[in-house]
């Protein structure tokens, strides 16, 4: 299963960490990375879905197509690119798939080294079971929802209309900058009191998994924004008091 990864320019060599994009097979850039030379590995492989899926980039705000979303609020957009790749394999030789990239994951990340790893549904609880295994269960620190607000509405059960990205340290180490996250209004303040209604809360907002804007990757193999790339460094940089931030980071995607 191919993937491009960000953070080279071609497959390098043995001991070489080269920067810039190469589009090819994961397992094999990673299996070229010397041991613990990476901070900060944020990956976003093929879902599991068992199809040859379509990945359409759109750009929203502009256009004359049209989606409806929460409260019916509405979205202009318009399609830039086309793309499709195979998604197809069975549910075990999609795991081994999956364990034989996370091991070389596990591999290249520094001692304080941290792995984001973006999927859905159809096999964000495997992952999970697998993380444990490759990385321990106490170095899972946390599981991000990215829920969107326009998708399908089904009728027989509550929608599916959230990723799962799961975050793990390598050691009991690593680093996270809360002062750089966002802060936004409470989306229900009559739910909690006057005091904390006029407060802010801590939150990122991104957007739709499929929406282009400004700052999208246009490479067919980087599907999500690279609005969630920057932040995730910015969660993770060193910040002058003497912790290990993020030197050399890696983006894979489908």
């Amino acid at each position: 299963m191919g993937a491009a990864l960000s953070a080279m320019t071609a497959v390098p060599g043995p001991g070489a960490v080269p920067e810039g994009v190469v589009l090819g097979d994961c397992r094999e850039v990673l299996a070229g990375l010397p041991d613990g030379c990476i901070d900060l590995v944020y990956i976003d492989p093929p879902f599991g879905t068992g199809q040859v899926r379509r990945l359409g980039s759109i750009r929203t705000g502009v256009g004359t197509r049209e989606r409806v979303g929460f409260g019916g609020r509405r979205y202009p957009f318009e399609v830039v690119s086309d793309y499709r790749y195979r998604d197809d394999m069975s549910l075990s030789e999609y795991l081994e798939f999956l364990r034989q990239c996370l091991s070389e994951v596990h591999r290249v990340l520094r001692p304080t080294g941290s792995l984001y790893l973006h999927l859905d549904f159809h096999a964000a609880h495997y992952a999970r079971v697998l993380l444990d295994e490759l990385f321990g269960p106490e170095r899972f620190l946390n599981e991000v929802i990215w829920a969107y607000d326009y998708g399908g509405r089904a009728k027989d059960r509550w929608p599916r209309k959230h990723d799962n990205i799961l975050w793990y340290s390598k050691s009991a180490r690593w680093t996270f900058n809360v002062a750089d996250i966002d802060r936004i209004p409470y989306m229900a303040p009559g739910l909690v009191g006057p005091h904390r209604a006029d407060q802010q809360c801590r939150a990122d907002r991104l957007p739709h998994p499929e929406a282009a804007q400004a700052a999208r990757t246009h490479s067919p193999g980087l599907q999500q924004p690279g609005r969630t790339g920057s932040r995730l460094l910015l969660r993770q940089r060193d910040d002058g008091s003497g912790g290990q931030g993020v030197g050399a980071a890696l983006f894979a995607g489908r």
